[in-house]
């Protein structure tokens, strides 16, 4: 998926700061960053880094922050997202290796049969916003919108891909898998169609 660039994220040292109009742009860049880093981390099989920040709670933050959106959009997931953080703390006072053993095994029974498709799509444009995140930083908006509009791009041929990896979670018989189910798809649904 990667096409050889890689994103810090970061403004190029010596680089003006910048525009306010910018930075806010910016800042919508790297939320929906962080919602595509969750997508692609609830879809791919648990990995030690992802089962230690859900216990410390910086997977939830990034979830919160993506699902960012104003008004009764936003109310719908609150119940969500308390399920999740729940979820940290009471992961947060077990061994991670036991967190880790039974999300396994919940992944495997939900997603095992799948293809890592929806994973790596979600994990690609997770980098391509955070390289539009610092495109916009560096003031650079011709560069931003052509990585914006190929985003758009993936994402017309790729929506069924990303619909069908959440709907896998949502036979879930535990967290964070259920609350994740409901909360990436809605996001899925934002992005491809929300404003560009």
């Amino acid at each position: 998926m990667s096409d050889g660039i890689e994103a810090t994220g970061a403004r190029t040292p010596g680089a003006a700061a910048p525009a306010p109009e910018y930075r806010v742009i910016a800042g919508m860049a790297g939320r929906r960053g962080d919602g595509w880093r969750a997508l692609a981390d609830a879809l791919a099989p648990p990995t030690p880094a992802f089962v230690e920040d859900l216990r410390s709670g910086a997977f939830v933050e990034a979830v919160a922050r993506a699902i960012d959106w104003p008004g009764a959009e936003r109310q719908r997931f609150l119940p969500h997202l308390a399920s999740l953080w729940a979820f940290s703390r009471e992961a947060c006072a077990r061994p991670p290796e036991e967190v880790r053993s039974e999300l396994a095994k919940e992944h495997r029974r939900l997603l095992g049969r799948r293809t890592r498709r929806p994973a790596e799509i979600a994990a690609y444009l997770a980098v391509r916003c955070a390289e539009e995140q610092a495109a916009w930083q560096e003031n650079d908006p011709a560069r931003a919108k052509m990585i914006r509009v190929e985003q758009r791009r993936l994402l017309d041929v790729r929506l069924d891909d990303l619909r069908d990896g959440c709907a896998g979670l949502r036979p879930a018989c535990v967290e964070p898998y259920r609350a994740l189910a409901e909360i990436l798809l809605r996001f899925v649904e934002v992005e491809a169609g929300g404003p560009g």
